[in-house]
């Protein structure tokens, strides 16, 4: 099964293809994306990737639902809900499949907190030939949108600890 998930951000899209082996309790990264939305070429780019995946592999999108605090400016509240407005409406208008996780609930899943180090790390911990490809590991984005995908996994599984415990993976990119 083919999931994709999305880091959602208008400054810092990060987007992750991802293959699950549930017989294996494999999981492969075979693509990934980071760019801005604040473009309209952007965008453009977002829903090519959408169709493409739609037609390729028939995903189900694991999209992180952030809202914005009362703390923030008028303009970052704008922002957070413009880039997930853009997102939802690419979607849905392909008739995407799509949940959406709250970061507390995923990070709380996959054993990271708002550090964005901790989730650099436990990628390592999943994806061990990291080091032997060019992926990005500076890019929390990626790395979350990858995250964002394997707490789902854990959420729907029913043992939580064995799954997070046997998952292995393999960056095919």
């Amino acid at each position: 099964m083919y999931f994709v998930g999305i880091d959602t951000s208008l400054q810092h899209l990060g987007i992750s293809l991802l293959k699950y082996d549930d017989k294996k309790f494999f999981i492969f990264l075979l693509d990934y994306f980071h760019f801005n939305l604040n473009k309209s070429e952007n965008i453009k780019k977002f829903s090519d990737i959408v169709i493409k995946y739609n037609k390729k592999y028939k995903p189900l999108y694991v999209i992180e639902k952030v809202f914005p605090m009362k703390s923030h400016s008028r303009k970052s509240i704008f922002n957070f809900a413009y880039a997930y407005g853009v997102i939802k409406g690419i979607l849905i208008s392909n008739n995407s499949n799509f949940i959406e996780m709250y970061p507390q609930r995923w990070k709380r899943l996959v054993g990271t907190t708002s550090v964005k180090e901790t989730s650099i790390e436990r990628f390592k911990e999943i994806f061990t030939n990291w080091e032997n490809t060019k992926f990005p590991i500076k890019n929390d984005h990626i790395v979350e949108s990858t995250l964002i995908v394997i707490s789902f996994l854990i959420d729907t599984y029913e043992d939580r600890v064995y799954l997070l415990e046997k998952l292995k993976g393999e960056i095919k990119k």
